[in-house]
C-alpha cells in the first residue's frame, strides 16, 4: 500500500540543497532542523529506491531476460531488498496474471514486461487494444500513470467537486468521469486559446496536466505499435486515426467498465449500504473508506444500492483510501477475476472464495471457456502480431462486447 508518511531528508539531501543557494552567487541556506538532528540522526543518504518502491517491474525484466529467480537475482544487489518486498512483488504479478506460480511469465506477463508502466496499467493498454476500446482507455491510463487533471481550490471546493461529478452522469465511474473531461477539454482546445482556457476554469480542470495527458496517450500509442498491439501510421493517416479505428466499442460504457475490472483485478472492493445516508466497503482482505471527492461516494440525497466496484490503489494518510474508483458488473468479474468455484448446493459461484453471485453451474462452464479463448488469443498475439485482425480474433471479440454489453438485460 502506498503511504504519504513525513521523513526528514538525509544529511547529503541538505547538503545538495545548500549547494543550490550559492550556485550563482553567495548565499545563504535556512534547514529547519537542529545540529544535533542533522549530525546524529538523519540518514547520510536517502534510502535507496530498491527499498523503498514496488518491484514488479523489477521481478518482470529479470524474468524476462532469464535471469533466474528473481529472489536470487536480488539478493546479489548492494542493498537488497527485503523478502517480504519480493514476495508481494511475486504474489502481484501472479495476481494480474503476468507470471504463474514457477516464476515463468505467461503470454500477458511478456506483453506487459515491455510496455514501460505500471502492471496493471500496462494490462489495462493491453486489454483495450485487444477489445478495439484503446482510445478513451489510453485517455484514463495515462490520468492513473501521471495525475488527475481535476483541481479544487480552498475557497471553492464544493463547487469543484460538483464540477466533477458532473462529468460522470449516471455511470458511478471517476475514471469515466475524467475521460469524459478529457475529451470536452480537446473539443474546447479545437476552438482556440480562449475556449480552452474558459473551458478549464469554469470546470476546474488543469490546462497544463490536460496537456501531459495528451502526450502520454501519444506514447502509449508508439508503445502499442513496438510490439504489434496497434497498426502503424501513413502518408494518409495519423497516429489518432489510428486509434480512432482501433476504438470500435469506444462508446460502449459496459464494456470501458469491463476493461477497468480487467485490468485493475483483483483491486476490487464490495459496497455495502450501512445505514440510511451510509456505505461500508470491504476488501478481500479488510475494510477501507472511500474518499469524500470519489464520485461514487454517498452523499445526501444519493440513492445507495451494493455494487462492486474497481480501484488502482490504497493510500493511507489518516485512513486508508480508496479516490478512483468503478461500478463494475458480475459479468466483468466472471470473465477477467481471479478462480472460478461451483458451490452446486447453493446454486452459487465464487471468484477468489470471496465474491458470491447467483448462477446456475452451467455459468462457470461458459465464462471458463471465454477466459481459456481470451488466454489463447493473447498467446496466438506474440507469435501472430496480426492475430488480433483475424476472423477467429474478431468473432472472439465481438461475442464478448456482446455478452457485457447486453447483461443488464439478462
Amino acid at each position: 500500500m502506498s503511504c504519504l508518511i513525513e521523513g526528514w531528508i538525509s544529511r547529503a539531501n541538505a547538503k545538495q540543497r545548500r549547494g543550490r543557494a550559492g550556485r550563482l552567487r553567495a548565499g545563504t541556506a535556512f534547514h529547519m532542523f537542529t545540529r544535533h538532528r542533522h549530525n546524529c540522526l538523519m540518514h547520510s543518504f536517502q534510502v535507496p529506491e530498491m527499498l523503498r518502491v514496488p518491484l514488479q517491474d523489477l521481478c518482470l525484466q529479470i524474468r524476462l531476460l532469464d535471469l533466474g529467480s528473481a529472489a536470487q537475482v536480488l539478493d546479489e544487489a548492494l542493498q537488497p531488498p527485503p523478502p517480504k518486498a519480493i514476495e508481494t512483488a511475486l504474489a502481484i504479478l501472479s495476481e494480474v496474471g503476468a507470471m504463474d506460480s514457477e516464476e515463468r511469465l505467461t503470454p500477458l506477463g511478456r506483453h506487459l514486461a515491455q510496455l514501460p508502466v505500471d502492471v496493471r496499467i500496462g494490462k489495462l493498454l493491453l486489454y483495450g487494444a485487444v477489445f478495439q476500446c484503446i482510445n478513451p482507455i489510453a485517455t484514463i491510463a495515462a490520468a492513473m500513470s501521471f495525475k488527475s487533471p481535476f483541481v479544487s481550490p480552498m475557497d471553492r471546493r464544493d463547487e469543484a467537486d460538483a464540477a466533477r461529478r458532473s462529468f460522470a452522469g449516471n455511470d458511478q465511474s471517476d475514471h469515466l468521469a475524467l475521460l469524459r473531461a478529457y475529451e470536452q477539454w480537446e473539443e474546447a482546445r479545437d476552438s482556440g486559446k480562449g475556449a480552452e482556457r474558459e473551458f478549464c476554469r469554469r470546470k476546474f480542470v488543469s490546462r497544463a496536466t490536460m496537456r501531459m495527458l495528451c502526450s502520454l496517450r501519444e506514447q502509449f500509442a508508439r508503445n502499442l505499435q513496438a510490439i504489434g498491439f496497434l497498426p502503424r501510421e501513413n502518408r494518409g493517416r495519423g497516429l489518432e486515426q489510428v486509434l480512432y479505428e482501433a476504438s470500435q466499442y469506444s462508446t460502449c460504457v459496459p464494456l470501458l467498465q469491463a476493461i477497468l475490472c480487467a485490468g485493475l483485478y483483483p483491486h476490487v472492493v464490495r459496497a455495502q449500504p450501512s445505514g440510511q445516508r451510509s456505505m461500508s466497503y470491504t476488501t478481500s482482505d479488510g475494510a477501507v473508506h472511500l474518499h469524500p471527492v470519489s464520485c461514487n461516494h454517498s452523499g445526501a440525497g444519493r440513492k445507495l444500492a451494493p455494487c462492486w466496484m474497481a480501484y488502482l490503489e490504497r493510500v493511507q494518510t489518516s485512513r486508508v483510501y480508496i479516490r478512483d474508483s468503478t461500478v463494475v458488473s458480475p459479468y466483468a468479474l466472471l470473465l477477467f477475476g481471479g478462480e472460478i468455484e461451483v458451490l452446486y448446493e447453493h446454486r452459487e459461484l465464487t471468484v477468489d472464495k470471496w465474491m458470491r453471485f447467483q448462477a446456475a453451474p452451467r455459468t462457470a462452464v461458459i465464462f471458463r471457456q471465454l477466459r481459456v479463448a481470451v488466454e489463447q488469443l493473447l498467446e496466438r498475439k506474440i507469435e501472430q502480431p496480426a492475430a488480433l485482425s483475424d476472423a477467429s480474433g474478431t468473432r472472439l471479440v465481438h461475442t464478448l462486447v456482446k455478452l457485457i454489453a447486453n447483461e443488464r438485460r439478462a
